[in-house]
C-alpha cells in the first residue's frame, strides 16, 4: 500500500492531521485565538496555507480535546444566495432532523438552525467559512454578500455560548471585506494573519512528512534544502531565511515522493523539470480543452521574451468561451498554474512561477521550430524524389549502350548515383544553414529596425514638444510599437499631457481674427482674414459650414438660440447668417462703419460704429451705438451724442461711453426703461470699461483708475495711480478692473496681484470669463490666469500655435477657443486633468508622502504643524491633523485597511515622537511614549499592530490602541543613528548611522543581525519583503544610490543626474526602485544597467516618494510645495493620449518622423481625417 503524505496543490484536510508538520506553534496560537473570541478572521497571501492550518492543524484538536462539532463551508455556488447556502450546509452537516424551509427570511432560518443545533446537543460548534473572497468578486451580487455578513454579525454580536466562528480569505481581499463590514466591527475584532513558511521551516516539515508516508522515507536534509530553495519566492536571496511558495513546494515534494518510491533515489532534484512536467500533465487532464487553454497561457500570459505577463479577468473572458471561462480559470488557479489577485473591483491573473513561463515559452518555440523543420523536410523530400527520378532516367539510358559494358556501366552508374546523393545532401545542409542564417539576420534586422524606429519617434516627439506642439506629440507617442521598452516614453507622455492639449481646426488660409462658442458649447465660429467664417463642431470632428465674405472678417458671434451667426467684416458691414446654411444673409447697413456687433440675451443686436471728424485737438474717432431687431431692422440710436470712446460689457448687457467733455456714462441695455447713468470720476476721462455687473472703470486724465458702482448713492473710488504712459487695454476681471500698460505689463487691482513682468513679449488681453482671463504674447503662446477669490495667478500655459494668438473666447464647462496668425483655431478643455496630477501644499515643502490606491487617498507631511489628507483626487478635499504636542511633521503612513494613521512628529523641543491617530475627524490621538528619538514608525501589514524604531536601536510593537506589546533591543550598534526603515511586516529593521547601515531580522527567537553596509548615509529604505535595502549619502556623494541584497556583500550602483540623491524607495513587489534628486528630477529604475525613466515637473529638490499598491502610480513630494501623482501604466497613458486630441499627423510629419514615403504619408493622413469626418486640409502634391 502506498500513501503519499504530500497533497500537492490541494489543502490538507482534517484527516491529514498526522501528516501536517511545521506549524505546530502557529496552530496552537490560532486555537487559543478561536477559543478566546466569538469570531476570528484568518487571512494571508494566496498559497500561505490558511485552509490547511485550520483544517489539519486546528479542527482535529478542537474535536479531540474539546469535543467540538464542525461545520465547514469552502465553496459558494453562484446559483444560491450565500446566507441560504450557509444555512443549508449548517443544517446538513449538523444532521438536524428539521430542515429550514426553502423560502422565507434567511436570517430567521439561521436563528432557527442555530437554536435547533444547540438544543440537539450541548457540544460546542465551530463554523468555518473558507474562501470568502469568492463572495467579493465583481460578478457576485453585493446585496447577497451583505445579507450573509449581517447574519454573521448577528451571531458574533450576541455572543452565543458554545458557538465559535472562523472566517478565512485571501489577504488582498481583506480591504474590500473591511469596507463592507465598517458598521459590523465585531467581525473584525480578532484577526489572525498566516504568513509564509521559510526554507528552514520547510526543511524540517518536509522531512517529517516524508517519514510519515507509506512506505516511510528518510530524505537527506541537503536534498530537501535544495528543493525548497528552488521553490522560494521570486526575487528572494538563496538563503534559508527566504520564504517558500507553499503550493509549489507541495507539488515538488509529492512528485519526489512518488519518484523515490518507484526506486529513483539517486536522481538529482530538479524542481524546474518537475513543475514543467506537472504543467503538461495538468493541461492533458483537461482533455479537449487542453489545446485552447495552452494557447491562452502561451499567447496571453507569456511575452515574446519568455517573461510573465498580467492578464485581467475581462481579457480572459474575451478569449475563452464565456460559459466556461470561470470554471477553467478556477481549475487553473486551484492547480497553482495561475495566481489571482484582486485589483479595483476586478481580478488579474499571472502564471504561478517563472518556470511555468519558461516551459510555455519553450513549448511555443519548439512548436514553431518543428513547423520550420516540417516545411524544410517536405522540401528536401521533393528534391530527393526529383534527384532520384533523374538518376533512374540516366540509368535506363546507360543500359541501352550495350550488354557488353553492362557491368562496367552499372558500376559507374552506381558510383555516380552515390556521388549525386552526397552532393544533394550537401546542398540540402547548405540550404538549411543559409535559411537559419537568413532567419537570424531577419530577426536582427527587425530588432535593429524597431530600435531605430523608436529612436526616430523619440527624436520627433522631443522636437514637437520643443516647438510647443503637444497635440501632434501625443499622436506620435501612440505610434510606438512597444512603448514599455522605451525608457523615455513615460516621461515624454507626461510632458505632452502636462498642459492642455488642443484640438486644432485646420481650414483657414489667413489669420483667425475672431472666435466664439454657441451657448451650449457644442459649436465654434471662427472669423478669418481669408474672407470666411467657419462653423465647427467643438469636438473637432466633421466638416465645417463655410460662410463666404468678399472681405476680411473681424468677428463672428452666435445668437442666444444658436440658430444664427452675426459677423462683422472689414468693409464696415454687419451680416446675419443662418448657422447651418451658407447661401443667404441679411446685411446691417449703417452710415458709419460697424466695428463691434453683439447679440443681447433677448436676440436683438447692438452695434458700435466709428467715424473720424474734426476735433479741436485734431482728428478724432467718434463712436455711436445702434440697436437692431433679430431680423436686422434698425431702431433709434442708443448713443445720440458723439462719444470719443465706447465699449460693451462681456455679456453685452451694459454700454459705457466717454464723451468729449470727459464725462463717463453707462446704459443698462437689457432694461427697457433704463436711462444713461453718469459716473462722476472727474474730468478728462480717456478710456473706460464696464463689467458684467455694470460696474465701470475709468482712466482719468491725471492717470488715476476710478471704479464706479451701479448703485447711484455709492461714490466712486480711486483704486490707484496708473504707470506713466498709455494704458493699452482696460477690462474687468470679475468685479475688479485690470489694465495693460505701455511697458506691456498686466497690472491687476484689488484681489488680483499677478503681473507678467517687464520682460513679457507684448501681452494682449483677449478674453475674460467669470473666473479666468486669457492673455496672449507675441511669441505664439497664450496664458490663462485665474482672477477669482478661490484661485488667482497663472493656471495654464497654452502651447500649440506657431504664431501669435490674436483672438480668444471662453465657453461653458471650462472650454476655450483661440485663433492665431498661423491660420489655425484651437479648442482647449481647461478641465481635463493634467499629468502629473498636482496637489499644492500652501504650507511649503513636502517631507513625506503616502498613498492608498483603494480610496485614492493621499497623506503627506509638510514639516510644519500639519499632516494633510487629501481625498477625492484629482480635486482633493484636504483635511488636517494637528495636536498641542505637534510642532513639526516628519512622516506619516496609512493603516492598511481602516482610516487610522501613524505619524512621526516633533515636539516643542524638536524631539521626534510617534503618534497614533485612530480617528482623524474626532481628533482621537494617542502618543506612543518611549525613550529616544523615533526614527521610523509604521503599521504592520496585518493591520493589528504598530512598530516603531528609535535611535537607541530598540524595536517596539504596539497594539492598535497604543498599548505596548513587546520591546526588542537590537544586538550590536550603529554609530550616530540618523535614519531607519521597516519592512511591511516589521520583521526586518534597517538603521543607518554616520558610518554604516545595519539590518536585523526578528522572529520568535528574537532579533538577529542579517546584513550590514559600510556606508555613511542620508537615508535607508527597506523593500516591502525585507530582502533588499537602498541607501544614498545625500550631500556627500553627488549622483548615486546603492542597493544591497540582505545577507550578500557588494551593492548595485544606480547613477543618474549630477545632483545628490535625496531619497529612494521600492515598489510593492520589491522589484522597481525610485530615486529622487536635489535637481527636482525623479528617476525610475528596473535595474542598475537600464536607462531610467526620468520624470521632470518639480521645480525644487524632491525628498519623498512612494508607489501605489499596484505599482501603477508614483507619488512624489518636494521643496516646491507640491505633491505630484505620476501615472506609470502604459495602457492608461495610451488611453489618455488617445483621448487628448483627434488631430491627425500631417503628411510632412509622417515623412519626417515615421519614415513613410510621400504617397503613404498622404494616404494615411487622409484616412485619419476621414475617420474624423473631416475634409483633408493638406492636399496631394
Amino acid at each position: 500500500m502506498k500513501l503519499n503524505p504530500f497533497p500537492g496543490p490541494q489543502p490538507y484536510r482534517a484527516g491529514d492531521h498526522a501528516r501536517f508538520f511545521g506549524r505546530e506553534q502557529l496552530s496552537q496560537q490560532l486555537l487559543n485565538r478561536i477559543l478566546a473570541y466569538p469570531n476570528t478572521t484568518v487571512f494571508g497571501p494566496s498559497g500561505a496555507g490558511k485552509s490547511s492550518l485550520v483544517q489539519a492543524g486546528v479542527i482535529p484538536k478542537l474535536v479531540s480535546q474539546f469535543d467540538f462539532r464542525v461545520v465547514r463551508v469552502d465553496s459558494w455556488p453562484a446559483s444560491t444566495a450565500p446566507l441560504s447556502w450557509f444555512v443549508r450546509s449548517t443544517s446538513e452537516q449538523l444532521d438536524l432532523a428539521t430542515m429550514p424551509p426553502a423560502s422565507g427570511d434567511p436570517l430567521a432560518q439561521l436563528n432557527r438552525v442555530i437554536e435547533l443545533a444547540l438544543l440537539k446537543s450541548d457540544r460546542s460548534i465551530l463554523i468555518f467559512l473558507d474562501q470568502l473572497e469568492q463572495l467579493l468578486l465583481p460578478d457576485r451580487p453585493r446585496e447577497e454578500t451583505e445579507e450573509l455578513l449581517r447574519g454573521l454579525s448577528h451571531l458574533a454580536s450576541k455572543p452565543i455560548h458554545g458557538l465559535q466562528m472562523v472566517l478565512s480569505l485571501r489577504e488582498d481581499y481583506l480591504g474590500p471585506l473591511r469596507d463592507r463590514m465598517r458598521a459590523r466591527r465585531e467581525l473584525l475584532d480578532a484577526g489572525f494573519r498566516v504568513g509564509p513558511l521559510y526554507v528552514r521551516d520547510m526543511v524540517e516539515a518536509v522531512s517529517s512528512a516524508a517519514a510519515s508516508g507509506l512506505p516511510k522515507q528518510e530524505w537527506p536534509r541537503k536534498m530537501v534544502e535544495t528543493a525548497m530553495l528552488q521553490v522560494r519566492e521570486k526575487g528572494s536571496p538563496e538563503s534559508v531565511e527566504s520564504a517558500v511558495q507553499a503550493a509549489f513546494a507541495q507539488i515538488v515534494c509529492r512528485a519526489l515522493w512518488d519518484q523515490r518510491t518507484d526506486g529513483h533515489v539517486d536522481e538529482p532534484v530538479d524542481a524546474v523539470v518537475i513543475m514543467q512536467r506537472y504543467l503538461d500533465e495538468t493541461l492533458q487532464s483537461m482533455g479537449a480543452k487542453a489545446e485552447q487553454i495552452r494557447t491562452l497561457l502561451e499567447d496571453k500570459l507569456v511575452d515574446q521574451r519568455g517573461n510573465r505577463r498580467i492578464l485581467t479577468e475581462h481579457e480572459a473572458r474575451e478569449v475563452l468561451p464565456s460559459e466556461q471561462a470561470g470554471d477553467w480559470l478556477k481549475k487553473l488557479e486551484d492547480a497553482a498554474i495561475l495566481r489571482a489577485a484582486e485589483h479595483e473591483g476586478g481580478r488579474y491573473f499571472e502564471l504561478g512561477h517563472d518556470w511555468l513561463a519558461k516551459r510555455l515559452f519553450d513549448v511555443r518555440r519548439e512548436r514553431e521550430e518543428v513547423e520550420v523543420q516540417r516545411k524544410a523536410e517536405t522540401a528536401r523530400r521533393a528534391e530527393h524524389v526529383r534527384a532520384q527520378k533523374a538518376i533512374e532516367d540516366r540509368f535506363v539510358r546507360s543500359i541501352a549502350v550495350g550488354a557488353t559494358l553492362a557491368v562496367l556501366v552499372l558500376l559507374g552508374v552506381v558510383y555516380w548515383a552515390l556521388e549525386q546523393r552526397k552532393q544533394a545532401e550537401s546542398e540540402r545542409i547548405a540550404a538549411q544553414v543559409a535559411n537559419d542564417m537568413t532567419e537570424e539576420a531577419r530577426e536582427a534586422e527587425q530588432s535593429a529596425f524597431v530600435t531605430a524606429r523608436s529612436a526616430l519617434l523619440s527624436a520627433g516627439v522631443r522636437e514637437l514638444l520643443a516647438r510647443n506642439q503637444p497635440g501632434y506629440a501625443t499622436r506620435l507617442l501612440l505610434e510606438f510599437d512597444a512603448p514599455e521598452s522605451v525608457p523615455g516614453w513615460i516621461g515624454m507622455a507626461h510632458e505632452a499631457l502636462a498642459t492642455p492639449v488642443p484640438r486644432t481646426l485646420l481650414g483657414h488660409t489667413a489669420p483667425v481674427l475672431g472666435v466664439s462658442f454657441d451657448i451650449s458649447g457644442s459649436r465654434v465660429a471662427t472669423a478669418s482674414k481669408d474672407g470666411t467664417v467657419r462653423i465647427w463642431k467643438a469636438d473637432g470632428t466633421g466638416r465645417p459650414v463655410i460662410l463666404d465674405h468678399d472681405v476680411e472678417v473681424l468677428s463672428a458671434t452666435f445668437s442666444p438660440d444658436g440658430t444664427r451667426v452675426l459677423t462683422v467684416a472689414k468693409d464696415g458691414k454687419g451680416r446675419i447668417w443662418q448657422a447651418d446654411k451658407s447661401d443667404s444673409f441679411v446685411t446691417l447697413e449703417n452710415a458709419d462703419p460697424i466695428t463691434v456687433a453683439r447679440y443681447l440675451p433677448d436676440g436683438t443686436i447692438v452695434t458700435l460704429t466709428t467715424s473720424t471728424s474734426a476735433y479741436p485737438a485734431g482728428d478724432h474717432a467718434f463712436w455711436s451705438a445702434q440697436r437692431w431687431d433679430a431680423e436686422g431692422q434698425s431702431s433709434k440710436p442708443l448713443l445720440d451724442d458723439k462719444a470719443v470712446f465706447a465699449a460693451l460689457s462681456p455679456d453685452a448687457a451694459y454700454l459705457v461711453a466717454v464723451f468729449g467733455d470727459g464725462q463717463t456714462k453707462s446704459l443698462h441695455l437689457t432694461e427697457s426703461a433704463a436711462s444713461w447713468q453718469e459716473h462722476p470720476c472727474g474730468s478728462g476721462a480717456s478710456t473706460a470699461a464696464v463689467g458684467a455687473d455694470g460696474g465701470v472703470a475709468v482712466l482719468t486724465a491725471d492717470r488715476h483708475l476710478c471704479r464706479a458702482h451701479t448703485a447711484p448713492n455709492v461714490p466712486p473710488e480711486k483704486l490707484g495711480l496708473a504707470e506713466a504712459g498709455d494704458v493699452r487695454a482696460l477690462a474687468f476681471a470679475g468685479a475688479w478692473p485690470l489694465y495693460l500698460d505701455q511697458q506691456h505689463r498686466l497690472v491687476g487691482m484689488g484681489l488680483l496681484t499677478e503681473s507678467l513682468g517687464a520682460g513679457a513679449s507684448r501681452p494682449r488681453l483677449l478674453s475674460v470669463s467669470a473666473s479666468d482671463m486669457l492673455i496672449a504674447t507675441s511669441d505664439g503662446q497664450a496664458y490663462v490666469y485665474g482672477h477669482s477669490l478661490a484661485e488667482s495667478g497663472l493656471r495654464d500655459t497654452l502651447k500649440g500655435h506657431t504664431a501669435p494668438v490674436v483672438s480668444g473666447a471662453f465657453g461653458p464647462d471650462g472650454m476655450l477657443v483661440t485663433g492665431s496668425e498661423d491660420g489655425t483655431a484651437a479648442i482647449w478643455n481647461l478641465k481635463t486633468p493634467r499629468l502629473p496630477q498636482v496637489v499644492t501644499n500652501p504650507a511649503g515643502p513636502v517631507r513625506s508622502v503616502a498613498f492608498r490606491s483603494r480610496d485614492e487617498e493621499l497623506l503627506y507631511c509638510d514639516g510644519t504643524r500639519a499632516v494633510t489628507i487629501a481625498s477625492n483626487l484629482p480635486n482633493p478635499t484636504p483635511g488636517e491633523i494637528s495636536s498641542p504636542d505637534f510642532h513639526g511633521c516628519l512622516s506619516a503612513s496609512f493603516h492598511p485597511f481602516d482610516d487610522s494613521v501613524v505619524v512621526v512628529a516633533e515636539d516643542a523641543a524638536k524631539q521626534p515622537f510617534a503618534m497614533l491617530v485612530q480617528d482623524v475627524g474626532a481628533k482621537d490621538y494617542v502618543r506612543l511614549d518611549q525613550k529616544g528619538r523615533v526614527l521610523a514608525a509604521r503599521f504592520n501589514s496585518d493591520g493589528f499592530s504598530v512598530c516603531t524604531i528609535t535611535d537607541e536601536e530598540v524595536l517596539r510593537v504596539w497594539d492598535i490602541r497604543g498599548k505596548l506589546i513587546r520591546e526588542l533591543p537590537l544586538p550590536g550598534s550603529v554609530n550616530g543613528a540618523r535614519a531607519a526603515s521597516l519592512s511591511d511586516d516589521c520583521s526586518y529593521v534597517a538603521v543607518a548611522g554616520k558610518e554604516d547601515v545595519q539590518v536585523w531580522k526578528w522572529d520568535l527567537d528574537g532579533p538577529r543581525a542579517v546584513s550590514s553596509a559600510p556606508d555613511p548615509v542620508g537615508f535607508v529604505s527597506l523593500s516591502p519583503n525585507g530582502q533588499w535595502f537602498v541607501v544614498a549619502q545625500g550631500e556627500i556623494v553627488r549622483d548615486t544610490a546603492r542597493r544591497y541584497q540582505v545577507g550578500l556583500p557588494g551593492p548595485d550602483i544606480y547613477r543618474g543626474g549630477s545632483k545628490p540623491v535625496l531619497f529612494g524607495a521600492f515598489d510593492a513587489r520589491s522589484e522597481r526602485i525610485v530615486t529622487t534628486s536635489e535637481d527636482g528630477a525623479v528617476r525610475l529604475w528596473d535595474s542598475p544597467s537600464d536607462t531610467p525613466i526620468t520624470l521632470r515637473g518639480h521645480t525644487a529638490a524632491v525628498r519623498a516618494a512612494t508607489f501605489s499598491d499596484d505599482g501603477e502610480v508614483l507619488v512624489t513630494g518636494g521643496d516646491d510645495g507640491t505633491v505630484r501623482l505620476w501615472d506609470l501604466s502604459i495602457d492608461s497613458l495610451k488611453g489618455k493620449l488617445a483621448a487628448a486630441t483627434n488631430d491627425c499627423l500631417l503628411p510632412d510629419m509622417r515623412e519626417a518622423y515615421l519614415g513613410q514615403d510621400r504617397t503613404v504619408a498622404q494616404t494615411e493622413y487622409e484616412a485619419c481625417e476621414r475617420e474624423n469626418e473631416r475634409e483633408p486640409f493638406v492636399k496631394r502634391r
